[in-house]
């Protein structure tokens, strides 16, 4: 299903292998235990967010260390080497995940603004990627992922751009302002239950509200490519200690 190029538009989308899928349906199955707290590998989320509102985006961090079933997804080696190969990659390491649960509702609190994962995780100088999977088909109405395809090549400091903006279209409009016009392209990917995306950590990218009468939940997943390089100097949210962790921080692939 890929129609993108990763180089030029800055994300790509793909077809879960069917290994990735089964670990998929068993991580689906698994959601009420996680959001009664109950974790089978005997270790809590690094944070669960946004439960005091129920009209607010949740967000819960690292899967892969609390639940075998996510974890089986998040490290499944199918994927890993499919996703290497569309990168021509050597190595990809997992350096965090988060599970999103956008509740139905008309509120703006359930919007993502568009943001570069670089903004909010600066350790990462170069060599972060984010693998996107939906839990059930996507589309406009229930907040898909939306692109700004090329993104990743607009300059780096955009005061337009973050996920704290929660009206999507006034954002639109004043980061339409700072780039040119034949250089703006949005683009919904409204992934389907099975497929996937990955994105560079310059793209912009952010999601609607859910205006459907179901959740919308997708993993994404902090992936590490090559040679990556960090900021030593930049605010690390213990991820740069989690990195000699194999556990917390396990190689997927190695060519």
């Amino acid at each position: 299903m890929n129609r993108y190029n990763y180089n030029r538009d800055g994300f790509f989308t793909g077809e879960l292998p069917s290994e990735s899928n089964i670990h998929l349906d068993n991580s689906i199955a698994k959601l009420p235990n996680i959001l009664a707290g109950k974790f089978d590998l005997n270790n809590a989320p690094w944070a669960a967010v946004g439960f005091e509102n129920h009209e607010e985006l949740k967000r819960i961090s690292q899967l892969h260390i609390v639940d075998q079933d996510f974890r089986n997804l998040i490290t499944c080696s199918d994927l890993a080497q499919l996703v290497a190969k569309h990168l021509n990659a050597s190595q990809i390491k997992v350096w965090g995940s988060q599970l999103y649960l956008k509740p139905p509702s008309y509120s703006d609190k359930t919007t993502v603004g568009f943001h570069r994962d670089s903004q909010h995780m600066p350790l990462f100088k170069a060599g972060s990627i984010t693998l996107w999977i939906p839990f059930i088909d996507c589309d406009e109405l229930n907040g898909s992922l939306k692109y700004l395809q090329c993104s990743h090549h607009w300059e780096h400091a955009l005061p337009a751009s973050g996920a704290h903006f929660q009206n999507i279209l006034s954002q639109e409009h004043l980061l339409k302002e700072l780039v040119a016009d034949d250089e703006w392209s949005n683009i919904s990917v409204n992934l389907k239950k099975g497929q996937f995306s990955v994105h560079h950590m310059h793209t912009l990218h952010g999601s609607g509200p859910n205006y459907s009468r179901n959740w919308r939940t997708a993993l994404a997943i902090g992936l590490l490519i090559d040679d990556y390089e960090l900021d030593t100097h930049a605010p690390d949210y213990g991820f740069k200690k989690a990195l000699s962790d194999e556990f917390l921080s396990p190689v997927i692939f190695q060519k």
